[in-house]
């Protein structure tokens, strides 16, 4: 087992990357002859609840580890794959696949961004497979890491010195370039522009300052160098050298700095977009993210296209370099928002001592109102593009997904305190009442479902199934019934108990709920392509 380790931006997964396409690499030199070694990994995420879930890790890594097999056993032959349930499962089937190799290479990257839950569970599973594998692992240096990577070896990639000949240095003095030096063979310049000057000596002097400052962050580097460009003339640039921040978190304050100093119709929604991703639970497209920001700014129950934004690309370069598109098309929109690094994350989700003016860039979501206030987007959003009042309009079909999937898990992930839908005291048909308006038919469907006069059962997961089931005159109330269906499967028993307590005070059934489809608890497999 190895552990390499690096504050945040120092490259780790960069490294860990060119270690998987080198293992691989070696893996299949000669076609003909079928491989005794194997390669399996898995690249934890924070903005993607499904590379962030410890549960999903070994179950992928099986998975990447069966596809390798030239010949299976006669035992994994007859394996009824349903059977497998429980993680101890799935950890003895991986340790059985990997004996059909002569060498199994497991690497688990970015330990530190998976969710606390379950990740010690993980931490032990790991350390059991490296008695027979090669395990690598790469996370910041946390001290619950360095008890539990007691006595195996340790990378370091924050011992390491910024000589001349090291990456980083390397690294920036390929950035910084004069304007007759062009770009070369720099193959990142889409991904990681560089930075030109016009005079040998400001190139020295920026080259001098980022390799000061960098302390091991290539981010840092990236960072100062997406600064420097933004700057208008060189009398700027030297302006921007003298007050250049020291660390991740003074760059990120400048970015709020920036942000909080744009008009305020823009800055709300910047302040909207980093809300919803640091909070969403699935990656968020440019096209869902454009609509989610400006939904407080519709009209009651109406959606008007005429208030939303019209460049997208706009809203991406507000954010002063703090999120970045993932292209996946040949157009510049297509692809998934996400924020620049993990430690974004980090530094929104904190609590320092905010700069005055930045407080409502920081979020506490187990305390503050974070989630209330995405539930109730996620529901005026569906309101406004499907409410019985006006004509089902074209929307972008992500953001009209992500809200009927998940309203419901931001209603039970909001903090357990008095104003809490899950309170006793505040139970969710008073929390449903602020939500929806009086006389509404989503207002209609929820008295029928809490009152007991609509039984439900979901166990019908097939749309056409579904509007069967539902076998009511009223198709706008049955459009709204699919609409909050998704949503309201993922709410826990405890919300259904509570809803049935409050509807016997005022004299109806309690509400019958059979056969909640819950996500599976145990096994979820996300492959690494």
């Amino acid at each position: 087992m190895l552990w390499l380790r690096g504050k945040p931006g120092a490259g780790k997964t960069s490294l860990a990357s060119i270690i998987i396409e080198a293992l691989k690499a070696s893996t299949t030199n000669n076609p003909h002859v079928p491989s005794r070694r194997a390669v399996a990994y898995f690249y934890c995420q924070h903005d993607d609840p499904r590379k962030r879930d410890p549960l999903a890790v070994l179950p992928s890594l099986l998975h990447d580890v069966l596809e390798q097999l030239p010949l299976p056993s006669p035992r994994l032959l007859e394996m009824n794959p349903s059977a497998i349930h429980a993680r101890d499962e799935v950890c003895t089937l991986l340790d059985e696949t990997t004996g059909e190799f002569d060498t199994v290479f497991l690497i688990v990257d970015a330990l530190d961004e998976c969710a606390e839950e379950h990740r010690g569970a993980l931490v032990n599973a790991l350390r059991i497979f490296s008695r027979h594998s090669k395990v690598l692992i790469t996370s910041r240096d946390w001290t619950e890491f360095r008890t539990a990577f007691k006595n195996i070896p340790v990378i370091s990639l924050d011992t390491w010195p910024d000589s001349p000949d090291s990456d980083i240095v390397k690294f920036i003095r390929r950035k910084v370039k004069l304007w007759e030096d062009g770009n070369g063979d720099d193959s990142e310049e889409l991904i990681s522009p560089s930075l030109k000057v016009r005079t040998p000596e400001l190139r020295d002097w920026i080259i001098y300052t980022l390799e000061e400052g960098a302390d091991g962050m290539f981010l840092w580097v990236r960072l100062q160098i997406l600064h420097l460009r933004a700057q208008a003339t060189e009398h700027d640039i030297i302006a921007s050298l003298n007050e250049i921040p020291k660390g991740l978190d003074t760059t990120y304050n400048r970015a709020l700095r920036q942000i909080n100093a744009l008009p305020d119709s823009r800055r709300v929604r910047v302040q909207r977009l980093l809300r919803w991703l640091v909070c969403s639970f699935e990656p968020f497209s440019l096209e869902a993210l454009v609509d989610a920001v400006v939904i407080d700014d519709m009209p009651l129950y109406t959606w008007d296209p005429d208030r939303c934004i019209t460049d997208p690309c706009s809203l991406i370069d507000d954010c002063h370099n703090l999120v970045v598109l993932r292209s996946q098309g040949h157009s510049r929109t297509d692809g998934y928002v996400q924020l620049i690094h993990a430690s974004v994350r980090d530094f929104l989700l904190g609590n320092p001592q905010a700069e005055t003016g930045l407080a409502a860039y920081h979020f506490d979501p187990g305390r503050d109102e974070t989630h209330s206030v995405l539930a109730s987007n996620c529901v005026d959003y569906i309101l406004q593009t499907r409410s019985a009042h006006l004509p089902v309009i074209t929307s972008h079909p992500s953001m009209l997904l992500y809200a009927q999937s998940w309203w419901g898990r931001h209603i039970v992930s909001c903090p357990s305190n008095n104003d809490s839908p899950l309170s006793p005291l505040y139970p969710p048909d008073t929390y449903l009442r602020r939500m929806f308006p009086a006389g509404s038919d989503f207002s209609r469907l929820w008295y029928m479902i809490l009152n007991g006069t609509l039984p439900v059962n979901f166990q019908h997961r097939n749309r056409q199934r579904l509007l069967q089931f539902f076998t009511m005159p009223d198709q706008r109330l049955l459009q709204c019934c699919l609409d909050i269906a998704p949503g309201w499967i993922s709410l826990p028993a405890g919300v259904f108990d509570s809803a049935s307590s409050n509807t016997k005070s005022l004299g109806g059934c309690p509400i019958t709920v059979v056969d909640r489809i819950l996500p599976d608890i145990n096994i979820r497999v996300v492959p690494q392509r």
